[in-house]
C-alpha cells in the first residue's frame, strides 16, 4: 500500500509544483511519465487535471512493460488543503482510486552497465516527511492469477493522524470477490498519559491471501490476533495463532515499570515475552522435525534508568535446537557479561536439517559459546564449531572459528575489544570440481582483531592459506558513515597457479604474487591503491601470450577514483618481451589517456618476421568526444598512424600506413605499399575514403558511407598489373593491366558489389604446356552476387578462345559458362600438332560438381614418335645435387628440372570432382616415326569425373606400315586413346607367319615413351624372334654383318633398351664405343670408336644412307682437345674445343 501511495502522491504532487494548469497530454504530463517511467517500463497518464487547484485528478494510470500493461489505476482524485502548508502542515481530505488491477509481477532487467569514472559517494538515507491523511480509498485491488496463484480482489480504507504528541492509525481491508477475507490494523499512541492500544486481525478462509503470502503447506484457514491496550508501566498484549481452528501459537508480551529507586525520577522498565505451542503444521513437513511438537519463546529484558540493559534470561527450546543465554550491558552499551550458548544436533546424532532457504542443508552438530564476565576479569572467549555440513553438494568435514581476547567497556572510558581469532576449515570438498580443485580440502585463517571505540576495527598479522597458496597483510575498517572506508596492505602468493586451470577454463601454468596497497571504500565505491605484481613462466594457453609472458613479469599500477573521477597516475608492466607504460585520468567530459608499449622482437609472435613493434598512443575526452593520435613503428621500417576524433557528432579522423617493401610479408613481390584514408562522422554513419598504392603501379580508391545500420555505399576504382601474379603462377607468365570499378550498396555482402573487373590486351604464355595467348580482353560485370564472365584471346599458335557466361558469387559458384575453340592449333614438335574447334560448357557449382560438357574437333593431326638412340652406356642415372650454388638452382628452376614439393602434393590431392560428357571426334590422324606410318580415325566419349576419368569410344587404325631395313610390315592392329592425363596412348601390331613360327610385334604406352614387347609361337628369346622376323633364321646362324643389321632394327624399335646386343657386339670387336642411333626418318647410323692411346680416340659413323665419317681426337690438356674429321663427300674439318665439365 505504501508503493500505491507514493505512486498517487507522486503523480499529484508533481502536477501541483507545475507553473501553468494543462491538459490533453501537456509537458506537465509527459514529465511525469519520463520520471516514472524507466528501463523495461513504460508509464501512460491519461485525463490529468487541476494543477493549480485543491482538487487534482487523473483518469488513469498504466505501467507496462514487453509483456504488456501490468498495473492499472483509474479515477485518481487528491483533495487537499494549499493553504495548511503555510502553517507547515501538509492535510489530506481524501485520497482515493476507483481501482487499482495488479495482473502481475513486473518483469526485472538485469542491466551490467559500466559504471562512472566518478564515484557517488556515501550518505545514509533520507527518511521521509509524516503524512497526515484524513482518509485513503481504494474501492477495489485486483490481484492477478500469477502473484499469489488465484486471482483476488479487495477493497480498503485507511487513516493516520501524528501532531501534538498523539498518533492514530486504521486500516481496514475485506476480500470483494466472494472469499472470506478482513484484515484490520487499529493503533493510537497518547505520548501524555503513555497509553498505548494495538489491535491486528487476520481472518481468512483457506487459501487466502497470508498464506500464500507466508506459503504455509495446506494453505489452511487462519485466525491471526494480536490485542492489547494499558499504559506503558502496565501493558499486555496478546497473542492468538489458529490454523483450520486449531491453536498453533499463544502467549503474551507484557511492558511493566519496577520501582523508582531511590535517587531516580523515572522508573526502570522491564519488557516479558512467552510464545509457545506446536506450529509444526505451519511448517514444511521437512523441517517439522527440527522444531518439533512444542516449541517455546522466552524472554526477560530490563532497562534501568541509566540506559543500561539486562538480558536476564533468553531461551529458544526446540526438538533439535537450544539457545539458552544472559547478557548485561551498561549504560554505554559494552557488555559486561556474556554467558551465551546455542547447540544444533540430534538427540540420535543423525544429521539434522536446518530450517534454511534453498537446497537442504544439514550438520551433525553446531555449537556456539560465548563466555565473558568484568566481574572476572577483562578474558574473552567465544567458539563456534560446526561438524559434517553438507548442501548442494557442497561438503565441510569441521569449520571451527575462535576468538581469545579481552574486552574493556568501562563507563566513562574508551571501549576495547582485541583478541586473536582463528578459523579452520577441513575436509572442504565442493561440488563444483572447478572450485574444488582451485581451493583444495583445507583453508586456515589467523589474524589480530582490534578495535577502540570510536576508531577502526584493525586486523594485523591477517594470514590466511590454502595448500600451495595464501593472503598476508593487514586490514583496517572503518565506521559505516564513511563508505565502509577499508585501508589494506596484502600480499597474494600462487606457488603454482596450475591448481585453476579448470576455475579459468583453460591450461594454466606458473607462479604468481600480486601485492595491494592503499584505501577502499566500498560503499561509497571509491579507491586509492598501488597495486604490484609479479608472475614467473605465467602461461594461460594462449600461445601468443604464453610465448609474452615467458620469463619474469613486473607490474605496478597505482590508480584512485574519487567523487572526481578515475585516474592511472602509474602503468608500468615489463618482461623479457614487452615493455607497457600509461597513464589515464578519466572524468565525465574531461579525461586523457597515454600508452607506450613496445614489443621488442615480433619474431616471438611471428617467427618468419623480425624487428620491434612500437606503440605511441594519447587520447583525450572533452565535451564533444574523444580524440586520438596513434602512431605505431614495426619491423622492416613499416609505419601506422591515427589522429583525430573518432566519437561524437565532429568525429573526424585521418589515417596511414606504409611498408617500404612488402617483399617482407610476400617474397615473390618486391616494391612499396601505402594507404591514407580519412573517415568523417555524417549523420547515418561514418563517410570513408581512402588510396592505397602498392607494387609495380597498383593503385586503388575506395571512398563512400558506411552506415551506422552497418549497410555501405562505396566505390572502388583500382588498377594492378597482372604481372604480379607471376611468383605464384611460374613458370606461367601472365602480363598486362587489370582493373576494377565496384560499388558496394548494402549490406557487406557480396550481393551488394556491382561493377566491372577487365583487362585489355594482356598476355598468358605457358611454356611448359606450350600454350600462349595474347590479346585477352576480359570483361566481368558485377550484379546482385552474380558476375557476367566475357573473356577473348588469341592463340599464338593460331586460332582465338572465347568464355563467356554468368557465375554466381555465393555458395558453390553455380556457373552456365560457355567456352569457344575456333582454330585452336596445339603443336608439340617432339610430339605433335592440330588444330581444335568446339564447343565446351560448364553448368553447375565452380567449388565442386559443375558439368563439363561438349565437343571438340581435332583438325588431322600428326603424332611423332620421338627418336631414339641404342647404346650400351644405358640411361644416365638422376643427379643429386650437393651444395648447389642459388645460380644453378636458378637455371634449373627456370628449366623446369625443378618441381614444387608442396605445388606436387597440392597437384595430387584429389580436389573436387567435376562430371565430364565431351566427345572429342578425330576423322583422321597420322602417327609416324620410327619406321611407323599409320593413319587412324574415330571418336572417343571422356566421361566419368575429373577425378575418375572414363574414356568411351576410340580412335581405330584405318591403314599402316611398319619399315625396318627396307623390310616392310602391314599393321594388323592400330588404337588411340586418351588416358587421365590426356596424353595419347597407342597400341599398334603387326605380325609375320612362316611355316613354322608365327612372330608379332607390338608397339604400346604413352605416346611419348611407348615399350616394344615381342611375342611368338611357339614362345622365343626377343633376339630369336627378331631374327626369324628380319632373316627367317635363328640367332647363331647369322653372319656378323646381320647382327649388325639386327641391332639396327633394335635401335628402330626399342628405343634404348639395347637388349645386350650392343654391349655383346662392343666386347667382341674390341672397342671402346658402339653406339647405333636412328632418327624419325628411319635412317641408322652406326658409330664404332677406339682409343689408340690415352689421349687419342678415333672414330668411324656409317649410315644406311650411304653417308660415312671418319673423326679423330687429340687430348692436348685436361679442358683442351684438337679435334679433325674427313666424311664420303672429301668434306674435312679441323679445330681446338676448350671443355669444362660440370
Amino acid at each position: 500500500m505504501r508503493k500505491l501511495a507514493l505512486i498517487l502522491m507522486f503523480c499529484l504532487g508533481c502536477a501541483n509544483a507545475g507553473l501553468a494548469q494543462e491538459d490533453d497530454r501537456g509537458f506537465l504530463t509527459r514529465k511525469i511519465e519520463e520520471a516514472l517511467a524507466g528501463a523495461g517500463r513504460d508509464v501512460r497518464l491519461e485525463g490529468f487535471r487541476g494543477v493549480l487547484t485543491s482538487e487534482a485528478s487523473f483518469d488513469s494510470l498504466t505501467i507496462a512493460d514487453e509483456d504488456g500493461i501490468w498495473l492499472s489505476l483509474t479515477d485518481v482524485v487528491l483533495d487537499w488543503k494549499r493553504s495548511a502548508l503555510l502553517r507547515g502542515r501538509f492535510e489530506v481530505n481524501t485520497l482515493s482510486a476507483k481501482s487499482l488491477d495488479l495482473k502481475r509481477i513486473p518483469k526485472t532487467e538485469e542491466q551490467a552497465e559500466v559504471p562512472d569514472a566518478e564515484a557517488s559517494g556515501f550518505s545514509l538515507p533520507e527518511l521521509p516527511v509524516a503524512i497526515n491523511i484524513a482518509e485513503f480509498r481504494v474501492d477495489e485491488i485486483t490481484l492477478g492469477e500469477p502473484i499469489l496463484g488465484e486471482a483476488v480482489a479487495l477493497s480498503i480504507t485507511a487513516s493516520a493522524r501524528l501532531e501534538d504528541g498523539e498518533f492514530e492509525t486504521d486500516l481496514n481491508a475485506e476480500r470483494t470477490d466472494g472469499k472470506m477475507g478482513r484484515f484490520l490494523i487499529d493503533a493510537s499512541f497518547e505520548q501524555a498519559t503513555e497509553t498505548l492500544a494495538v489491535k491486528l486481525e487476520v481472518v481468512e478462509d483457506s487459501g487466502g491471501i497470508a498464506v500464500r503470502l507466508m506459503n504455509l503447506p495446506g494453505h489452511p484457514e487462519l485466525d491471526l490476533t494480536v490485542d492489547g491496550t494499558g499504559v506503558l508501566s502496565d501493558f499486555v498484549a496478546q497473542i492468538a495463532l489458529a490454523a483450520n481452528n486449531e491453536p498453533r501459537l499463544t502467549g503474551q508480551v507484557k511492558l511493566s515499570a519496577e520501582p523508582v529507586a531511590e535517587g531516580q525520577t523515572k522508573p526502570a522498565r522491564r519488557i516479558q515475552a512467552q510464545l509457545g505451542g506446536d506450529i509444526a503444521a505451519l511448517l514444511a513437513p521437512q523441517y517439522q522435525p527440527f522444531f518439533g511438537d512444542d516449541i517455546a519463546l522466552d524472554v526477560d529484558v530490563h532497562t534501568a534508568v541509566d540506559g543500561s540493559i539486562d538480558v536476564r534470561a533468553f531461551s529458544l527450546a526446540a526438538q533439535q535446537a537450544n539457545l539458552d543465554g544472559q547478557v548485561r550491558l551498561n549504560s554505554d552499551y559494552w557488555p559486561v557479561f556474556m554467558d551465551v550458548d546455542a547447540k544444533i544436533g540430534h538427540p540420535d546424532g543423525d544429521a539434522v536439517l536446518l530450517p534454511l532457504g534453498g537446497p537442504e542443508t544439514y550438520v551433525s552438530a553446531m555449537d556456539l559459546s560465548v563466555i565473558f564476565d568484568a566481574a572476572d576479569g577483562d578474558s574473552l572467549n567465544a567458539v563456534f564449531d560446526v561438524r559434517d555440513v553438507s548442501r548442494d553438494g557442497n561438503e565441510v568435514s569441521q569449520a571451527q572459528v575462535e576468538m581469545v581476547g579481552n574486552l574493556h567497556g568501562e563507563v566513562g572510558h574508551v571501549g576495547q575489544v582485541v583478541g586473536d581469532v582463528t578459523a579452520a576449515v577441513t575436509g572442504l570438498r565442493l561440488a563444483d570440481s572447478s572450485l574444488r580443485e582451485a581451493v583444495g580440502s583445507q583453508l586456515n585463517v589467523s589474524t589480530n582483531v582490534n578495535y577502540i571505540e570510536g576508531q577502526p576495527v584493525r586486523l594485523s598479522d591477517l594470514v590466511a592459506t590454502g595448500e600451495d597458496y595464501g593472503v598476508r597483510g593487514r586490514v583496517i575498517i572503518n565506521d559505516p558513515a564513511s563508505g565502509l572506508l577499508t585501508r589494506l596492505n596484502v600480499q597474494v602468493d600462487a606457488q603454482d597457479i596450475s591448481r585453476f586451470s579448470a576455475l579459468a577454463d583453460r591450461a594454466l601454468a606458473g607462479a604468481v604474487a600480486v601485492s595491494v596497497a592503499g584505501e577502499v571504500a566500498p560503499l561509497a565505491g571509491t579507491f586509492d591503491v598501488e597495486v604490484k605484481g609479479r608472475s614467473d613462466d605465467l602461461k594461460v594457453d594462449q600461445a601468443q601470450a604464453d610465448i609474452l609472458m615467458a620469463g619474469r613479469t613486473q607490474l605496478d599500477i597505482i590508480a584512485s577514483r574519487t567523487t572526481e573521477g578515475f585516474k592511472v597516475s602509474k602503468l608500468d608492466l615489463s618482461n623479457p618481451a614487452l615493455q607497457a607504460k600509461g597513464q589515464a585520468d578519466l572524468s565525465s567530459g574531461d579525461s586523457q589517456v597515454q600508452l607506450d608499449a613496445t614489443l621488442r622482437d615480433i619474431s616471438l609472435l611471428a617467427p618468419e618476421y623480425t624487428g620491434s613493434l612500437s606503440v605511441k598512443a594519447q587520447a583525450e575526452e572533452d565535451a564533444n568526444g574523444w580524440s586520438v593520435d596513434a602512431s605505431a613503428d614495426g619491423p622492416y621500417a613499416s609505419r601506422a598512424m591515427v589522429k583525430g576524433r573518432v566519437t561524437g557528432p565532429d568525429a573526424d579522423v585521418d589515417f596511414e600506413a606504409s611498408l617500404p617493401d612488402i617483399r617482407v610479408f610476400v617474397p615473390q613481390i618486391p616494391g612499396p605499399l601505402s594507404t591514407k584514408g580519412n573517415a568523417k562522422k555524417a549523420a547515418n554513419g561514418w563517410q570513408v575514403s581512402l588510396n592505397a598504392d602498392g607494387p609495380s603501379g597498383t593503385k586503388a580508391d575506395v571512398s563512400g558511407l558506411v552506415a551506422d545500420s552497418g549497410d555501405l555505399d562505396i566505390e572502388i576504382v583500382g588498377t594492378a598489373p597482372l604481372g604480379l601474379s607471376a611468383p605464384f603462377l611460374k613458370p606461367r607468365v601472365l602480363q598486362g593491366p587489370a582493373t576494377l570499378d565496384l560499388s558496394v550498396n548494402g549490406p557487406p555482402a557480396l550481393s551488394s558489389v556491382s561493377g566491372t573487373i577487365g583487362t585489355a590486351g594482356a598476355t598468358f604464355s605457358a611454356p611448359n604446356l606450350r600454350l600462349a595467348l595474347s590479346n585477352i580482353n576480359t570483361n566481368v560485370t558485377l550484379s546482385g552476387a552474380s558476375a557476367n564472365v566475357d573473356v577473348s584471346a588469341a592463340v599464338e599458335n593460331g586460332g582465338s578462345l572465347k568464355v563467356s557466361g554468368p557465375v554466381g558469387l555465393t555458395g558453390g559458384l553455380n556457373s552456365d559458362l560457355d567456352i569457344q575453340l575456333a582454330g585452336v592449333k596445339l603443336i608439340d614438335p617432339s610430339l605433335y600438332e592440330t588444330v581444335l574447334d568446339g564447343t565446351i560448357s560448364v553448368n553447375g557449382a565452380l567449388t565442386g560438381g559443375a558439368q563439363i560438357a561438349g565437343r571438340i574437333d581435332v583438325g588431322q593431326p600428326e603424332i611423332k614418335v620421338p627418336a631414339s638412340g641404342l647404346s650400351a652406356i644405358g640411361d644416365i642415372p638422376e643427379i643429386q645435387h650437393v651444395a648447389e650454388p642459388a645460380p644453378v638452382h636458378l637455371t634449373r628452376e627456370r628449366a623446369g628440372l625443378i618441381q614444387d614439393e608442396d605445388a606436387a602434393a597440392r597437384s595430387g590431392a584429389a580436389g573436387p570432382a567435376y562430371p565430364l560428357a565431351i566427345t572429342v571426334n578425330a576423322p583422321r590422324i597420322f602417327v609416324r616415326g620410327r619406321g611407323l606410318d599409320a593413319e587412324l580415325g574415330g571418336q572417343l566419349q571422356i566421361k566419368g569425373t575429373t577425378n575418375n576419368i572414363i574414356n568411351a569410344g576410340r580412335i581405330d587404325l584405318m591403314r599402316g606400315r611398319l619399315d625396318i631395313l627396307a623390310k616392310r610390315f602391314t599393321l594388323d592392329e592400330g588404337i588411340i586413346q586418351l588416358l587421365g592425363s590426356f596424353l595419347p596412348y597407342v597400341r599398334f601390331v603387326t605380325s609375320n607367319t612362316t611355316q613354322d613360327f608365327t612372330a608379332k610385334i607390338i608397339l604400346e604406352g604413352p605416346v611419348d615413351d611407348p615399350e616394344i614387347t615381342l611375342e611368338s609361337t611357339p614362345d622365343a628369346p626377343d633376339d630369336e624372334i627378331l631374327a626369324q622376323l628380319m632373316f627367317g633364321q635363328t640367332v647363331s646362324d647369322m653372319s656378323a654383318f646381320q647382327a649388325l643389321r639386327l641391332a639396327s632394327a633394335v635401335a628402330v624399335l626399342a628405343g634404348g633398351s639395347g637388349i645386350n646386343v650392343i654391349k655383346n657386339l662392343r666386347t667382341g670387336f674390341g672397342l671402346d664405343n658402339l653406339d647405333i642411333t636412328t632418327d624419325e626418318e628411319g635412317v641408322t647410323q652406326f658409330e664404332a670408336g677406339k682409343y689408340l692411346t690415352e689421349n687419342i680416340y678415333t672414330e668411324v659413323t656409317a649410315g644406311t644412307d650411304g653417308s660415312s665419317e671418319v673423326s679423330l681426337n687429340i687430348d692436348l690438356t685436361k679442358s683442351l682437345t684438337a679435334k679433325g674429321a674427313v666424311d664420303d663427300e672429301g668434306d674435312s674439318s679441323v679445330g681446338l674445343f676448350f671443355e669444362r665439365d660440370y
